[in-house]
């Protein structure tokens, strides 16, 4: 799978198509993308546009696909779950064969009865849990192996009691629910989840709900929040003086994110996330996959991060189904041309579909990480599973 990932790649400049002939007039291949550039999850939205329109440059200044040049034709549901409905039926009516997007748990999984007979979606949050050889498929490590690992790691570091500070809405609910069946494992007999507050994401303060949490003594805490409710989360943390182990959910680890949360930082943050999030990752050691994702990001001006990441690797696996089928290509063969993939090489890991996941990746491609805040880094504090031997 490497040989088809190297025909889109181009090692002199971002991503080769498999042949074709710069400055083609011909049509561009438009890829449907809904994204959340303005309201609550921004500064997801626009990293992943950032993301996919260095890529488009990329692939189109190495001659496009088969000669033709591709677009994401971007729009913004201002993370909002009915915008995205609407325009996705949109979209729908216009018999699109492709979506790419949204990026939110809340408005993937209000689209989500709309696809039951495609068009292809592949919703760019990990929290959606699509079904089986659905039209639907989901970014990054599945949220119920993202809390298998960190309770794998905090049990092997020997805290057993921990507690939550978690949202209502989608996001929060996904996780209330995936901890609780980490917590299920028989390995797990001896790990006590001691508290669990919820807050709205429209709440000024969680000072309330903090102190409580620490009157029940936990070990570390997860915090589990998007966006401004995770500024909300951590200002508490430091108004409270709170310094326990603070694991935040991997959704903030986002250049622009962390630059607004800098201020509340704590001194022991740690998230989780594939390996290219790492400092480490980026080095003359590694493989031509993950060299040209550098690469291609810095001649772009787009920093580097978890969600840049997340995206970069299903846009390559949706242009890899339109080089092999052709821009003609159906809602149906699109979606069994994903199914079909073994061992895809991205820079989140090797993709494999053929799991019946609806997504590729596992907590083998997951790790935990520490923030270094002297040089703005993630560095490892597990090796992938969470797994500290």
């Amino acid at each position: 799978m490497i040989s088809r990932i190297a025909r889109l790649v181009c090692a002199a400049a971002v991503l080769l198509a498999s042949t074709g002939h710069p400055g083609s007039a011909a049509e561009p291949l438009t890829i449907n993308t809904v994204l959340s550039l303005t309201g609550q999850a921004a500064f997801i939205g626009t990293t992943y546009q950032k993301t996919l329109l260095a890529l488009e440059n990329g692939i189109n200044k190495g001659g496009g696909i088969k000669g033709q040049p591709i677009h994401f034709a971007i729009q913004d549901d201002q993370s909002n779950a009915a915008v995205a409905v609407q325009l996705v039926s949109g979209l729908i009516a216009q018999h699109v064969s492709a979506i790419f997007g949204p990026n939110l748990a809340a408005t993937c999984r209000a689209v989500a009865p709309l696809l039951n007979n495609g068009p292809m979606e592949y919703c760019l949050s990990p929290s959606l849990h699509a079904p089986k050889g659905s039209y639907m498929f989901s970014v990054g490590v599945d949220t119920r192996d993202q809390c298998a690992v960190i309770v794998r790691y905090l049990r092997e570091k020997g805290l057993h009691n921990f507690a939550m500070i978690v949202t209502t809405d989608a996001s929060g609910q996904d996780a209330d629910n995936g901890f609780a069946e980490a917590l299920k494992a028989p390995e797990n007999r001896d790990m006590r989840l001691i508290d669990v507050e919820h807050f709205n994401v429209t709440d000024p303060s969680v000072s309330a709900q903090l102190v409580k949490i620490m009157a029940a003594k936990p070990q570390a805490l997860i915090t589990w929040a998007t966006g401004t409710p995770m500024g909300t989360t951590l200002r508490g943390v430091q108004e409270n003086a709170i310094g326990i182990p603070i694991i935040m959910n991997n959704a903030n680890a986002v250049a622009p994110q962390m630059k607004t949360l800098a201020t509340v930082i704590p001194p022991q943050l740690y998230s989780y996330g594939p390996e290219y999030m790492l400092a480490s990752a980026n080095s003359p050691r590694a493989d031509p996959v993950d060299r040209t994702y550098f690469s291609s990001l810095k001649a772009a001006g787009v920093d580097s991060d978890y969600i840049s990441g997340l995206v970069w690797d299903p846009a390559l696996i949706v242009l890899d189904a339109y080089r092999a089928i052709g821009p003609a290509a159906t809602a149906e063969q699109i979606r069994d041309h994903i199914l079909a993939l073994h061992n895809f090489r991205g820079v989140a890991g090797p993709f494999d579909f053929t799991d019946g996941s609806q997504r590729g990746l596992g907590q083998d491609d997951m790790m935990m990480m520490r923030w270094d805040p002297a040089k703005n880094v993630w560095i490892a504090a597990s090796k992938p599973r969470g797994t500290l031997r």
